[in-house]
Protein backbone atom coordinates (compact mmCIF):
# COMPACT_ATOMS: atom_id res chain seq x y z
CA UNK A 1 0.00 0.00 0.00
CA UNK A 2 1.39 3.34 -0.90
CA UNK A 3 1.51 6.25 1.27
CA UNK A 4 -0.77 9.39 0.51
CA UNK A 5 0.29 12.53 -0.99
CA UNK A 6 2.41 14.67 1.70
CA UNK A 7 0.56 18.17 2.34
CA UNK A 8 3.17 21.36 0.69
CA UNK A 9 4.64 23.04 3.84
CA UNK A 10 2.27 25.75 2.64
CA UNK A 11 -0.48 23.92 3.88
CA UNK A 12 0.85 23.98 7.43
CA UNK A 13 0.26 27.24 9.70
CA UNK A 14 2.88 29.31 10.21
CA UNK A 15 2.77 29.48 13.89
CA UNK A 16 3.97 26.28 13.68
CA UNK A 17 7.12 27.27 12.36
CA UNK A 18 7.58 29.93 14.20
CA UNK A 19 6.93 27.52 17.52
CA UNK A 20 10.00 25.52 16.11
CA UNK A 21 12.16 28.79 15.77
CA UNK A 22 11.56 29.77 19.33
CA UNK A 23 11.84 25.74 20.77
CA UNK A 24 15.82 25.52 18.51
CA UNK A 25 16.74 28.56 21.25
CA UNK A 26 14.39 28.41 24.49
CA UNK A 27 12.11 25.27 25.96
CA UNK A 28 8.49 25.79 25.69
CA UNK A 29 6.25 23.49 27.51
CA UNK A 30 2.93 23.07 25.96
CA UNK A 31 0.25 21.56 28.18
CA UNK A 32 -2.61 19.93 26.20
CA UNK A 33 -6.11 19.27 26.68
CA UNK A 34 -5.64 15.17 26.52
CA UNK A 35 -2.74 12.94 25.64
CA UNK A 36 -4.01 12.34 22.14
CA UNK A 37 -3.77 16.04 21.58
CA UNK A 38 0.28 15.99 22.10
CA UNK A 39 0.64 13.03 20.35
CA UNK A 40 -1.59 14.98 17.47
CA UNK A 41 0.77 17.98 17.73
CA UNK A 42 3.97 16.58 17.88
CA UNK A 43 3.04 14.41 14.61
CA UNK A 44 1.91 18.12 13.08
CA UNK A 45 5.19 19.49 13.52
CA UNK A 46 7.54 16.19 12.47
CA UNK A 47 5.14 16.40 9.12
CA UNK A 48 6.08 19.94 8.46
CA UNK A 49 9.84 19.63 9.09
CA UNK A 50 9.48 16.56 6.47
CA UNK A 51 7.58 18.61 4.10
CA UNK A 52 9.87 21.95 4.22
CA UNK A 53 12.88 19.35 3.80
CA UNK A 54 11.22 17.34 1.23
CA UNK A 55 10.86 21.12 -0.80
CA UNK A 56 14.14 22.29 0.06
CA UNK A 57 13.03 25.43 1.51
CA UNK A 58 15.38 27.48 3.38
CA UNK A 59 14.85 27.37 7.01
CA UNK A 60 14.32 23.60 6.97
CA UNK A 61 17.63 22.72 8.65
CA UNK A 62 17.10 25.45 11.61
CA UNK A 63 13.33 23.78 11.75
CA UNK A 64 15.26 20.35 12.65
CA UNK A 65 17.52 22.08 15.53
CA UNK A 66 14.16 21.91 17.31
CA UNK A 67 13.64 18.71 19.40
CA UNK A 68 9.79 17.69 20.07
CA UNK A 69 8.79 15.43 22.47
CA UNK A 70 6.51 14.41 24.84
CA UNK A 71 7.08 14.77 28.82
CA UNK A 72 7.58 10.93 30.31
CA UNK A 73 6.34 12.48 33.84
CA UNK A 74 2.93 13.94 31.72
CA UNK A 75 1.95 12.82 28.69
CA UNK A 76 -0.41 15.56 28.19
CA UNK A 77 2.55 17.78 27.89
CA UNK A 78 4.16 18.59 24.66
CA UNK A 79 8.21 19.88 24.59
CA UNK A 80 9.79 21.85 22.46
CA UNK A 81 13.28 22.42 23.29
CA UNK A 82 17.36 22.68 21.58
CA UNK A 83 18.04 19.80 20.13
CA UNK A 84 21.24 19.08 22.81
CA UNK A 85 18.89 20.65 25.58
CA UNK A 86 19.45 17.80 28.10
CA UNK A 87 22.96 17.37 27.36
CA UNK A 88 23.97 21.29 28.35
CA UNK A 89 24.73 21.07 31.41
CA UNK A 90 27.28 18.18 30.92
CA UNK A 91 28.90 19.74 27.52
CA UNK A 92 29.12 22.60 29.60
CA UNK A 93 31.14 21.32 32.32
CA UNK A 94 33.18 18.79 30.06
CA UNK A 95 34.16 22.31 28.27
CA UNK A 96 35.19 24.24 31.56
CA UNK A 97 32.46 26.82 31.05
CA UNK A 98 29.29 28.31 33.11
CA UNK A 99 26.12 26.39 32.36
CA UNK A 100 23.47 28.87 31.05
CA UNK A 101 19.95 27.30 30.39
CA UNK A 102 18.02 27.72 28.01
CA UNK A 103 14.88 29.70 29.08
CA UNK A 104 11.50 27.73 29.89
CA UNK A 105 8.25 29.22 28.39
CA UNK A 106 5.05 27.37 29.80
CA UNK A 107 1.81 27.28 28.09
CA UNK A 108 -1.33 25.85 28.75
CA UNK A 109 -4.25 24.95 25.93
CA UNK A 110 -7.83 24.46 27.00
CA UNK A 111 -10.26 22.95 25.73
CA UNK A 112 -13.17 24.94 23.70
CA UNK A 113 -16.22 26.42 25.72
CA UNK A 114 -19.41 26.05 23.57
CA UNK A 115 -20.01 29.49 24.43
CA UNK A 116 -16.48 31.31 23.11
CA UNK A 117 -16.92 28.87 19.83
CA UNK A 118 -17.37 32.01 17.84
CA UNK A 119 -14.95 33.95 19.36
CA UNK A 120 -12.06 35.66 17.55
CA UNK A 121 -8.85 33.80 16.99
CA UNK A 122 -6.75 36.48 18.00
CA UNK A 123 -9.08 37.16 21.48
CA UNK A 124 -8.74 33.65 22.52
CA UNK A 125 -4.89 34.15 22.14
CA UNK A 126 -4.82 37.65 23.64
CA UNK A 127 -7.40 35.90 26.65
CA UNK A 128 -5.22 33.06 27.43
CA UNK A 129 -2.00 35.47 27.98
CA UNK A 130 -3.94 37.78 30.06
CA UNK A 131 -4.68 34.91 32.57
CA UNK A 132 -0.94 34.09 32.81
Amino acid sequence: MSRGKQAPSRAFDPALQELLRNGALNVIKITCPTKEDAIRYRSRLHRLRQAMQKENHTDWRMLYAACVRIDPADPKTLIVEPQDHNFSKLISKALGKDFKPAPTEEYTVKDDDPSEINEDLAEKFLKSLREK
